[in-house]
């Protein structure tokens, strides 16, 4: 079932590190945490094409770009091998790792990760929450 909404606190807008990205890696990021495919553990598909339709004049080069700037301040990472994109702590600010029900969903959306790379990630975050 394709999410309804996307969690965004309001804490973000005293973030120092979401404050020092320029308007349109904000605006990607916010558009990434919205997005209705994206599973509990903050993962989507890379789909650059499909992206670029949801603005007028943008392009999968511009949104590449941003997108590499928003892995280089280590909000996501992606794999184009896999065509994966991981929001790097999507589960520590959606909040659901306290709610047992949420947590079965988590654990369940990580073992849907293809990419080594991101489920080293993804098992590395799940360990600091605890």
């Amino acid at each position: 079932m394709a999410r309804g909404h996307g969690r965004i606190l309001t804490s973000i807008w005293e973030d120092a590190d979401f404050l020092a990205l320029d308007e349109r890696e904000q605006r990607l990021y916010l558009f990434l945490i919205s997005q209705p495919n994206l599973n509990h553990a903050g993962l989507l598909d890379l789909t650059l094409r499909r992206w670029s339709r949801k603005a007028r004049g943008l392009t999968s080069a511009e949104l590449e770009k941003t997108l590499q700037a928003l892995e280089s301040a280590r909000f996501i990472v992606m794999d184009d091998d896999t065509e994966e994109l991981l929001i790097r702590s999507f589960v520590k600010w959606d909040g659901g790792y306290n709610n047992p029900k949420r947590l079965a969903a988590i654990r369940s959306a990580a073992i849907t990760v293809g990419s080594p790379i991101l489920a080293g990630v993804l098992s590395f975050e799940l360990t600091r929450l605890g």
